[in-house]
């Protein structure tokens, strides 16, 4: 009876081993098993970063009391050639002035009059400029220190112009780029907008440049472009770091937010890093000076 009894366990061990040695076949993942769930969380990551990019489109094109900089000259630009703009000088700061401009244009567009550039304001404007070759060409020139607005040779009988009365603005004679390009998406957010032809000459403009979640051996380095780029980082240890060849690491995935990974770092040690940019048309922006980070013990 022990004997039989014995067997019985012996028996019993035996048939659980192959029953759990089937299970965990069943359920260790495979090569492609990891392999696709890899391709699945690559796609959720750039579906992230698309909405992560378009999230941040809106918030460039928003306006307010306060902003200044080349997007507020561009804006000022296009009101003055609207006729809403009352300052003489183009002066890149979001003032009073300004947003009693933004407001009357709002009001005589149907659109909310708040005294800020948001989406429905920046649709307008674009719907305008596509609609007014006048408009959209609309370009800012040195004055006697200052800029003001003006209107490239061939403009100032514009049709356009005509049918609102609004006098017309002087004639360009040394312009910057036309006024309006990065506000309409010509080298700006998105890239690719509507309203002029004028090829983007303008590079990114690089900003918030931060080395984030550094560890013995590693860190992201990451960084905002105003319009779609690519990402570069040249480091060494020593200072200062050069531009010259080719990149420590790079993406040419068209971006506004940049994150690129150095990895296999020294611990407890001091790096020198710059970081660059190149538009959808080629122009290319490099940060000016190092920066630096210090990996972990």
């Amino acid at each position: 009876m022990k004997k039989i009894t014995v067997a019985a366990l012996l028996l019993a061990f035996a048939f659980g081993a192959v029953s759990a040695g089937s299970a965990n076949a069943q359920t260790n993942p495979t090569v492609q098993d990891l392999l696709n769930k890899i391709a699945e969380l690559q796609k959720q990551i750039v579906a992230l970063q698309t909405q992560k990019a378009a999230v941040t489109q809106e918030l460039f094109t928003t306006l307010k009391q306060g902003d200044q900089g080349e997007l507020v000259e561009q804006l000022q630009a296009f009101l003055a050639a609207e006729g809403f703009f009352k300052h003489p000088k183009i002066t890149g700061y979001f003032g009073p002035v300004t947003a009693q401009s933004v407001k009357d244009f709002q009001k005589a567009h149907g659109v909310s009059a708040v005294g800020k550039v948001g989406p429905q304001t920046m649709a307008k404007i674009k719907e305008i400029a596509a609609a007014d070759s006048a408009s959209a060409d609309v370009a800012i020139e040195s004055d006697n220190g200052g800029k003001k607005a003006c209107l490239p040779p061939g403009h100032l009988i514009a049709p356009g112009q005509q049918k609102k009365g609004v006098p017309n603005l002087p004639s360009c004679k040394n312009p910057l780029p036309p006024g309006i390009a990065k506000l309409l998406g010509q080298g700006g957010p998105g890239g690719g907008g509507t309203g002029t032809s004028t090829p983007d000459t303008i590079p990114p403009v690089i900003s918030n440049v931060t080395a984030t979640s550094t560890t013995a051996a590693s860190t992201h380095i990451t960084w905002s472009t105003n319009e779609l780029s690519d990402s570069k980082v040249w480091y060494a240890t020593t200072s200062p770091v050069s531009t010259a060849g080719t990149p420590s690491v790079s993406s040419s995935v068209f971006v506004l937010f940049h994150d690129l990974l150095l990895s296999n770092l020294t611990a407890s040690t001091t790096y020198y890093y710059r970081v660059g940019s190149t538009d959808q048309s080629g122009n290319t922006a490099t940060s000016s000076t190092d920066y630096t980070f210090t990996t972990l013990p």
